[in-house]
């Protein structure tokens, strides 16, 4: 039943480059299968990239505005705003997620349910709300993160939610974004009366111990076993947390994208494309290019790389002389 309900989805975009990469087009292909796509670009958008989204949208805009994701799902709202009460259910998402990992639908199945208002896939209780770099300052703000979230007609059709949308403006940095729309939205619904939901649970024990948790970083294999079904972009272009073996789970989850994804992450970050290698037969590569790195500049590679993936590699003089630079320099090693 719930796959029923008609929905129409914003999606929020934005490339440095002003281009629509391959991975933005899977996941609007995977969108247009639920929903009527709406899509807003942060960006002034050549003809030909817009080309590419059309297929998959009934509206396309793309501007720049500088207001960041919420500031296109306000332009994006606002251009539907006259039909909204066609629809069930109002999808908001962006691109700062590679996805999705197995259909919608099944998500869909998951979260669907008439004890909600709205939902997402990932909560978050605190926000650090501090400027000053290495000094965090957390605060109590429940809220389900913004880059994909679900709204019912309730809520949607709301003059509280029209009043939020139609407030949204150009703000001075991304803290005031988060604080004032991303926290601001489910604050404000939640003290209404609205009820929330999230795929994902906040593990309070883990933050009390320091441990900073969320989908952005820590527990991502853990939430896709649990049938999260995106990855954030950030996660894997700067591994911010140098996870173990980050790589590792990234083969085994992406083989279908795989190329998609890499093409993506060396293009935003070209020094990602140095960032590991691979050890093999008394040689070793970059993972991205297999390009030969000589025997000679072992020191220096191991200074640069993020970590070593070893494969059938027969213990060596040249074998043992990587081991001993990965630990000297404390490289993360997967075998």
């Amino acid at each position: 039943m719930v796959l029923k309900l008609k929905k129409i989805a914003i999606f929020a975009h934005y490339d440095k480059h002003n281009i629509v990469d391959p991975y933005v087009i899977h996941y609007l292909e995977q969108l247009q299968q639920i929903a009527d796509v709406v899509f807003v670009s942060d960006c002034d958008l050549p003809h030909a990239e817009i080309k590419k989204v059309m297929p998959y949208s009934i509206e396309v805009l793309a501007k720049r505005h500088g207001m960041y994701d919420f500031g296109s799902y306000k332009l994006g709202y606002l251009t539907i705003e006259n039909k909204i009460q066609d629809y069930d259910e109002l999808i908001l998402c962006n691109d700062s997620v590679y996805g999705p990992l197995s259909p919608l639908a099944q998500l869909w199945q998951k979260m669907s349910s008439d004890e909600v208002d709205f939902w997402g896939v990932s909560e978050n209780y605190f926000y650090n709300n501090s400027k000053i770099k290495n000094t965090p300052q957390f605060i109590d703000s429940y809220h389900l993160q913004s880059f994909f979230l679900v709204f019912k007609k309730n809520i949607f059709s709301s003059i509280l939610f029209k009043k939020f949308i139609h407030s949204i403006k150009e703000e001075d940095g991304k803290q005031d974004i988060i604080s004032n729309y991303e926290i601001g939205l489910s604050q404000m619904l939640i003290k209404n009366g609205f009820r929330p939901k999230s795929l994902t649970k906040f593990n309070m024990q883990k933050f009390h111990n320091g441990y900073v948790q969320g989908v952005l970083c820590d527990d991502w294999v853990e939430y896709i076993n649990l049938g999260m079904p995106f990855v954030k972009v950030y996660l894997l272009r700067n591994n911010p947390r140098k996870i173990m073996g980050i790589n590792n789970n990234f083969s085994r989850i992406y083989d279908e994208n795989r190329l998609m994804i890499l093409n993506h992450l060396s293009r935003v970050n070209p020094t990602y494309r140095e960032s590991w290698c691979v050890f093999k037969r008394n040689k070793t590569y970059n993972i991205f290019d297999f390009s030969i790195v000589s025997k000679g500049v072992f020191i220096f590679f191991c200074i640069r790389c993020s970590g070593i993936l070893i494969f059938a590699a027969p213990v060596s003089l040249n074998f043992i002389k990587l081991m001993y630079m990965a630990i000297r320099y404390k490289k993360i090693v997967v075998g």
